[in-house]
């Protein structure tokens, strides 16, 4: 007999692999000439740039390089800065890979082994975790209507933001900028960070724009007689369109906007001081696109005249309620014992992660940052310590939901520390917090359905059966067990609803 069934597409992400590759290394450096010999060693910072993540076939690549940036006090008592790149290429493999993929890479710094050979040799070991996230972007045919062979198809109504692009997208900007009046010259750059905060995300079609500004902050060393360290700060825009197929703007667009490479080159002046920088800047915006859609879904079937071939799933089906965006002011004291400091020089951010709750309708984030201080001591010695520094914030969620998530992304912009007696340091700084928020409903579902024309069911010797019913009963149950249908039932007791409201007695025609 013939039948058919009509069914829709369903489109989401399912992470692939979720990895870390190792990627350790070794090297000895040389210093040249124009640096001075190493009295100590204050600190071996390792930054891993990300210049590209490509699929081919069942492989996900990185490019990128390790930068090794010593921080010591040479032979004036001053801090110097040597800095060296070591680049690599890793990969991992993908399995079960059927469409299309997007891969994102970050660098985790896990251990680093700095020791002075020499006053003018240097021996570095580490390594590095690259962790590859790869993601794919499917298609379910989700049944929701069936003609046919008597088959009765039980449906309901789903809302949801279904995932229509996901892709990676890596972008480079640059400025050649002057430090501006008074600003002494640079001898040498000891660090070079920069934080992109995102202000919008606009869809037209198949094109995304992403608006906002990119803040890159740089620690040099002055040429002068007393080389002090200098912070400098600038603001460059961000104005990108990217190609994204398959949206428009109804679509919702999420884009994490994160910094994988900073180049920061002093450069002369038309009177041969070094007044300039070349920044150079590679980011990654991590994008996702959604499409809000009414879905029909068979939660379950039956046929009146055969056996059914029926395959179930959980579906988890996905709303995207908002996109939290702040960047929160963190103002806080550490303790810096046993130290005893004098001044601190400069602070950084070395790392973040965080967490987050759904709890009485709020969600509850709380993060941390590990903070780099440069100080010198009381007898004028330069030092490095780092402190870890918690804050926490909160958003509005969804009541009465269990299946709401969140994990946020913090980005760390300008910080600035200043000592508080020998002891303690206060800490100021602003971390840009991104999170989408989500609730997920899950559905068990018919999937596919098929009738097995080769196991009809027996008829009913009987026309109409008296059938005791209590209270709540669905009718769908009911049809089912005395295999019929909803309509008939209605109609044979004259009822319009879907569940029995009283205990009562249905004639169950046949």
């Amino acid at each position: 007999m013939e039948y058919s069934i009509k069914k829709e597409n369903f489109t989401f992400s399912e992470k692939q692999i979720q990895t870390s590759a190792e990627q350790s290394f070794e090297t000895e450096i040389s210093l040249p000439d124009y640096c001075s010999d190493i009295r100590k060693i204050l600190k071996c910072l390792v930054t891993v740039n990300i210049h590209s993540c490509q699929i081919n076939g069942d492989r996900a690549t990185a490019e990128g390089e390790n930068v090794i940036r010593v921080l010591y006090v040479g032979e004036s008592g001053k801090p110097e800065c040597y800095e060296q790149s070591i680049p690599f290429s890793k990969y991992v493999e993908i399995r079960g890979k059927e469409g299309d993929c997007s891969c994102s890479v970050r660098g985790k710094v896990e251990y680093v082994n700095c020791r002075a050979v020499s006053q003018r040799r240097i021996s570095i070991s580490g390594n590095v975790g690259l962790i590859f996230t790869v993601a794919e972007l499917k298609s379910l045919p989700l049944p929701h209507a069936a003609e046919g062979c008597e088959i009765e198809t039980r449906c309901e109504k789903v809302n949801a933001d279904m995932e229509v692009s996901l892709c990676n997208k890596i972008f480079e900007m640059g400025e050649t900028v002057s430090l501006g009046e008074g600003q002494p010259p640079v001898s040498s750059v000891v660090r070079a960070e920069a934080c992109a905060v995102t202000e919008t995300v606009k869809a037209v079609e198949n094109k995304l724009l992403i608006k906002g500004e990119m803040q890159v902050f740089v620690l040099y060393c002055a040429d002068s007689e007393n080389k002090e360290l200098v912070r400098f700060k600038h603001t460059m825009p961000i104005s990108q369109v990217f190609q994204v197929g398959d949206i428009d703007k109804d679509c919702i667009c999420d884009a994490d906007v994160s910094v994988c490479g900073v180049s920061v080159t002093p450069c002369a002046d038309s009177n041969g001081k070094n007044t300039l920088f070349e920044i150079s800047v590679k980011a990654e915006a991590d994008i996702c696109a959604y499409r809000n859609t009414d879905l029909t879904v068979v939660t379950d079937c039956y046929s009146t005249r055969y056996e059914m071939k029926c395959e179930y799933r959980n579906v988890d089906f996905l709303r995207h309620l908002f996109t939290y965006k702040e960047t929160k002011q963190i103002r806080t004291t550490v303790d810096l014992t046993p130290l005893t400091v004098s001044e601190i020089c400069d602070g950084f951010c070395k790392k973040t992660d965080g967490s987050t709750v759904h709890k009485n309708g709020k969600i509850e984030g709380k993060g941390n940052g590990i903070i780099g201080l440069i100080y010198t001591d009381t007898e004028g010695e330069y030092g490095y310590c780092e402190r870890s520094v918690d804050f926490s914030f909160e958003c509005q969620g969804k009541d009465n939901c269990e299946g709401v998530c969140a994990h946020p992304v913090f980005s760390v912009g300008e910080i600035s520390c200043t000592s508080v007696g020998s002891d303690k340091a206060e800490i100021k700084m602003s971390v840009n917090v991104f999170m989408p928020i989500y609730e997920t409903v899950s559905k068990k579902i018919c999937v596919n359905m098929e009738p097995d024309e080769e196991h009809p069911k027996r008829k009913n010797d009987w026309e109409l059966t008296v059938y005791f019913c209590n209270a709540g009963e669905q009718l769908w149950d009911i049809a089912e067990k005395y295999n019929t249908t909803v309509d008939r039932i209605k109609e044979e007791n004259e009822l319009t609803g879907e569940t029995v409201t009283e205990k009562t007695i249905l004639m169950i025609p046949s």
